[in-house]
């Protein structure tokens, strides 16, 4: 379910930015509305600023509930993933931002409501996956960490002492500093596993250490501002090029 929820910035935005001047394209009725004593870009600038703000606002009032709704599920992990992080904090609001630019840019080039609120949908998700899976973890330098196993500690630890962190790789690493991955990692784990007793003890008699690559979850609101500021940034660069192409006279 929380999942779903990160199209709610687009059903908020994209749907409120799409129609803008698609509709009038569409209808021709821009030929009225943009003849009368009030210049277009003046008409522009009143519908971007009322519905983006209230865009936003509305998208701010939906993250705060989500936060308040996740607090107990924040005990269980998951604060930098895409159920808590995309859904909490500045965030939304950005996305919200972008949506709706989005949805007003694809309606100037589509000229028509219902394929701009499509084609804004396929690039708004593109983008989302591309900044969560390939860029947020790398908008700054991770953290790599290499411990020792305490033999006695029942099992084999994974990821980091904070369960909300970002694990980004992990594995083991040999005596000579060697890093084992793959299946030679998985070799290693079911020899430590062999005759079901303590494998942390096998691990350390052998030299065999842990290693994790991770963004902390202490990094969360510097990550808020930077997405943050590059989907609003993206918003800002996509209505400048709608005032833009509305300077045109042939639009």
């Amino acid at each position: 379910m929380l999942i779903l929820l990160n199209f709610a910035p687009f059903a908020i935005g994209g749907f409120l930015g799409a129609p803008l001047l698609a509709r009038e394209l569409e209808a021709g009725t821009w030929q009225l509305a943009w003849t009368q004593a009030v210049p277009r870009r003046r008409w522009l600038a009143v519908k971007v600023v009322a519905l983006g703000t209230a865009g936003v606002l509305l998208a701010g009032g939906l993250a705060a509930v989500i936060a308040w709704y996740r607090r107990p599920l924040d005990l269980l992990g998951g604060g930098l993933d895409i159920t808590a992080f995309d859904l909490t904090g500045t965030a939304p609001m950005a996305y919200t931002l972008f949506a709706f630019a989005l949805g007003v840019a694809a309606g100037v080039v589509l000229r028509r409501s219902l394929p701009a609120a499509a084609g804004a949908l396929v690039v708004f998700v593109a983008v989302r996956v591309t900044v969560a899976g390939w860029i947020r973890p790398h908008f700054v330098a991770p953290v790599t960490r290499v411990e020792a196993y305490v033999p006695g500690s029942g099992d084999i630890p994974e990821g980091t002492s904070n369960v909300r962190d970002m694990v980004l790789d992990q594995g083991f690493v040999d005596a000579g500093g060697r890093r084992i991955t793959g299946l030679g990692a998985v070799i290693l784990e079911g020899r430590a596993r062999e005759g079901g007793g303590d494998p942390t003890v096998y691990l350390h008699d052998h030299g065999i250490r842990h290693w994790v690559v991770y963004q902390p979850m202490e990094r969360y609101w510097t990550f808020q501002l930077i997405e943050s500021a590059t989907f609003a940034g993206l918003a800002v660069l996509l209505l400048a090029l709608v005032f833009l192409r509305l300077r045109r006279p042939a639009f």
